[in-house]
């Protein structure tokens, strides 16, 4: 069994999270849709067994 003794990390434990405004390009946008398109395109033969 292993012990974890938080006194290591100051007693402190967690995990902090940033979260900001994210705008996509226009690159990006056209890359989901590709990336949309081939998954639906393949998703038939990824299905049938």
């Amino acid at each position: 069994m292993l012990k974890f003794n938080l006194q290591l990390f100051g007693g402190k434990g967690g995990t902090s999270i940033q979260t900001t405004e994210y705008t996509p390009t226009e690159f990006e946008l056209q890359l989901q849709e590709i990336q949309v398109g081939y998954t639906n395109a393949i998703m038939p033969n990824a299905l049938a067994e």
